[in-house]
């Protein structure tokens, strides 16, 4: 169990960390950072968007192991500025304010988080043999391990939940990119919402506690976290087991939809592909989880590397779903469910065959970037 003291180092090191971030965003007003990493072979710009500047240069640099420098540019400059390092290092992340400036066509914009959705048939039994074959197994072996849950409301467990169990989890998931949840947020919730929290137990001990929250027809998983952020719960199950019971509660709730809550964009992500893999659909009507706003030079090699490795959701101008990735649909495997949930998906053509084509650098096709080309969707 965390001591008093560890708990306090903790809590002043999220502190210290937020101070910074915030500094680090307003930054981005005056100048650009740039991102490199430790033999700077490899770089991105960034106008300050701390959230933006860890997600990247772990997708983009692969490493954690970077360098940063920070230049002051006139307000007037700072466009030219900004293109001027996408030429040169093919990517800049941009802190959101250039939506309704001249850079807004050049725009490429991916949702920080998606919502995934599971619907639920009448029955727990006729949902329980939709699953696929793996995943059955799992929530067999969870069911078998003689986990059970308990529901509870009262607010004084809301400061314990975050400080054993999300605080933890986020941190050792995530790192310097996780975001955890406040004390007075939980307790509103508790007290002004249709909220409550789900503890999966081992005999008497706690070992996951997941915020849920009743909304129309869904009952959403918010916030979760392992006690003391041990991954060997999730390893043994807990987790499966927490959405398990979910799936359960919703339906004694009588209510249809189970949210799985907010998933990164990226198809190749262990997260989204856990989430999916319970027969989850692409929520289309659930867009207000924020956004990056990249700038991109597509015939960059470091650009062309990043889509090779990363698929990813984006979205169009009037706020349409798309894939973006360096590969064709079918090389991908994807649930009908996701497939059904987007507009049409576009493929990075490499430098060689932007040449054979005659494909423009500049944007075209309704992406903010030259160089995709349309792919079917029908074959899938």
């Amino acid at each position: 169990m965390m001591s008093a003291i560890d708990r306090w180092k903790r809590i002043s090191r999220e502190r210290i960390r937020d101070v910074s971030r915030r500094l680090e965003g307003f930054s981005g007003r005056l100048g650009v950072w740039n991102i490199t990493d430790h033999n700077q072979q490899v770089g991105f710009a960034s106008c300050g968007a701390w959230h933006e500047r860890l997600r990247f240069k772990r997708l983009y640099l692969e490493s954690e192991n970077t360098k940063r420098s920070f230049r002051f540019v006139t307000s007037f400059k700072l466009e030219s500025e900004l293109m001027r390092e996408r030429e040169r290092l093919g990517l800049v992340v941009l802190n959101g304010s250039e939506g309704n400036s001249s850079l807004k066509s050049h725009v490429l914009r991916i949702p920080r988080f998606v919502s995934l959705v599971v619907d639920l048939p009448d029955t727990i039994e006729e949902y329980f043999n939709s699953l696929p074959t793996n995943r059955k197994r799992q929530v067999r072996q969870a069911i078998d391990r003689g986990y059970r849950v308990e529901y509870t409301r009262e607010t004084k467990f809301c400061r314990e939940f975050i400080r054993a169990y999300n605080m933890p989890t986020v941190q050792n998931s995530h790192g310097d990119e996780g975001i955890t949840t406040k004390e007075n947020e939980l307790i509103k919730l508790l007290r002004e919402s249709d909220t409550e929290i789900m503890k999966v137990l081992q005999g008497d001990k706690c070992i996951l506690a997941g915020i849920c929250i009743n909304t129309g027809h869904a009952y959403r998983l918010y916030k979760v976290g392992w006690l003391n952020g041990d991954t060997r719960w999730v390893k043994e199950g807990a987790h499966t087991f927490h959405i398990w019971q979910a799936i359960i509660r919703a339906r004694e709730l009588g209510l249809s939809i189970l949210d799985l809550g907010g998933t990164p964009p990226f198809l190749d992500d262990g997260v989204f592909n856990y989430k999916m893999r319970w027969n989850a659909r692409l929520n289309t009507k659930r867009q207000t989880l924020g956004e990056h706003c990249l700038l991109m030079n597509p015939g960059h090699p470091a650009v062309q590397s990043f889509f090779q490795r990363h698929s990813m959701i984006v979205y169009d101008s009037v706020n349409r779903i798309y894939f973006c990735s360096g590969h064709r649909p079918s090389n991908l495997k994807l649930c009908k469910g996701i497939l059904e949930g987007i507009s049409g998906w576009w493929r990075l053509a490499s430098p060689q065959e932007a040449k054979d084509r005659g494909l423009d650098i500049e944007p075209s096709n309704g992406m903010p970037s030259g160089w995709f080309v349309p792919e079917p969707l029908e074959d899938l």
